[in-house]
Formats: C-alpha cells, structure tokens, sequence
C-alpha cells in the first residue's frame, strides 16, 4: 500500500485545520480538532460555506437509506467522518462518490479483537501494527461506495491500492497517518 494523502497545510498555517489532498488530483480532505461535541455542526456548516464558496448560508446535508451523507442541491462529491474530537470532511468536484474515515489513534489498542472477525486474512497478519490504518481504509470503501457495514467485512481485503469486491466494484484508497489520528480517503478506481 503506497498510496498516502499528502499534508497540504496544517492548522498552524491554515484556519484551524489540516489539509490533506490526494497527489494529482482534486480529492481533499479537511480535518478538524472538534473542541466539544456541540462544536460538530457548527463547524461542518463553516466548512462547506468554505469548500462550496457559498454565502454565508446554511447548507442542507441529507442522508440516503443507508446513511451516506449528501448535499441537497449540490453535485459536489463529499462525504464526512469523526472519531471523538476529529472532524474530516472529504471532498471532490470530478469523482462521482468519496469516502473518509478517521479514528483517534488510541484506539489501537482497544480494538485489535475485532480484528479476528472483520479482517480479511491478508489484513489480520499485520493488524497489531496497522489496525487502524486497515479500518479506516475499510470503512472508507464502504462509505464512497454507500453501502455501509452490510457486507461481510471479512471479505473485503483493504491490503492493496486499488480494492476490489463483487458488491462494491473497485475503488482506490489513500491514507494519512497523523500522532493523534489515521485518515483513508476512498473513490472509484479506473477501469
């Protein structure tokens, strides 16, 4: 797996987020420090005004049957995650459907069980040392695809760049690994 975002600026240099872009491309992803729980709204508003260069106005983002976030009214591709204070909102003006996902990095520790029951046999022989870069990486599939958690997780092998599965196509994912959090980005792969 050598396919990373790439760190395009961080909050130091930008308003209060890290920026992260896919090389070559117009995949990016935004993510916040969440300073409460009640600050989630407000911020992901204040992002997509931002991303949609839009007036100071609120943005309507629904959710399909299985819970893929989209906006009404727009055909931006985009797609959101959090994981206790982080926010990532991903976005796309020429793919069709995107992905994230984002974990607090102390949860590597908690998790590794799961690994036996969700991961794919190729996944679980390096899961202590990636667990949350294999889950992200998951998780970001199925979110870009929309399907959610309804398929057998086992199944679908996140160890490659470009991830295939008979239910979901095929779809490229790029990742992040920050101290405080691991980011995967996902979006259809070409043919």
């Amino acid at each position: 797996m050598t396919n990373l975002l790439k760190a395009v600026a961080s909050p130091k240099t930008v308003d209060g987020f890290w920026l992260f872009q896919q090389p070559e491309s117009d995949i990016f992803v935004r993510v916040y420090n969440l300073p409460t729980p009640a600050a989630y709204h407000a911020i992901l508003q204040q992002a997509l005004i931002e991303i949609l260069a839009q007036p100071s106005t609120t943005i309507d983002v629904i959710k399909t049957e299985h819970g893929k976030p989209y906006l009404a009214n727009h055909d931006l591709a985009f797609n959101l995650s959090h994981s206790q204070q982080w926010l990532a909102v991903a976005w796309s003006t020429n793919q069709p459907s995107i992905g994230v996902d984002i974990e607090h990095a102390d949860r590597q520790q908690q998790v590794l069980a799961i690994s036996k029951r969700y991961f794919h046999a190729n996944e679980q022989a390096t899961a202590e040392k990636n667990w949350l870069h294999t889950w992200t990486r998951k998780e970001a599939v199925l979110k870009a695809h929309g399907l959610g958690l309804r398929i057998k997780l086992a199944e679908l092998d996140t160890t490659t760049e470009t991830v295939e599965h008979s239910q979901l196509g095929r779809w490229a994912v790029s990742t992040a690994v920050h101290p405080s959090f691991v980011l995967s980005v996902s979006w259809p792969a070409l043919q």
